[in-house]
């Protein structure tokens, strides 16, 4: 496991089945995806379990909704005196499965621009710390869509997150508050 970044704010657990649901309209899988909650020693996390279908396209695209929260990317008082560009980055803990599939974090910005955040693809087993670039987020930013695609050949997946961070000063509020 990638050791954590020493100051990162966790945005999402996923520790709860029924927060995060497959966002059907956006889902082309044929079967029927698992989302189910495995237990370990350091905590819960949340699976995610699809055997592919005879209907399904090349690729499949599973598609989590994210509780909507605002977030406010911060700079500190010493990085703002010295002008200093800190590259943000989003953390997922991921419990990999070797499915060679690629990872997404979707939302909008500020400016309204549409976010798709590369995790890059699960080519490992076990538990890694993956990482994506959060630089150019313009705050505040709500993500909404956890999407997961599936390479043409992957036969299965069976893959475990745990919880998406972001790194830096971060304010975070639920949806509609200010």
């Amino acid at each position: 496991m990638t050791p954590a970044c020493p100051l990162a704010t966790v945005l999402y657990r996923f520790d709860d089945a029924a927060r995060f649901p497959v966002f059907e309209s956006h889902t082309t899988a044929k079967g029927t995806v698992a989302i189910h909650v495995d237990r370990e020693e350091v905590g819960d996390f949340l699976r995610i379990d699809y055997q592919r279908h005879e209907a399904d396209p090349d690729e499949v695209d599973i598609v989590l909704a994210l509780p909507l929260v605002a977030v406010g990317c911060c700079r500190s008082a010493a990085e703002a005196r010295a002008e200093v560009a800190v590259k943000r980055q989003l953390l997922l803990d991921v419990f990999g499965d070797a499915s060679c599939c690629h990872l997404y974090l979707e939302g909008m910005d500020a400016s309204g621009s549409l976010l798709a955040l590369s995790f890059g693809p699960v080519d490992f087993t076990g538990w890694h710390t993956l990482r994506a670039d959060a630089s150019k987020l313009v705050s505040p930013v709500q993500f909404h869509r956890f999407r997961l695609t599936t390479a043409p050949s992957s036969h299965a997946v069976r893959l475990g997150v745990r919880s998406l961070s972001l790194t830096g000063e971060v304010r975070v509020a639920a949806a509609g508050m200010t």
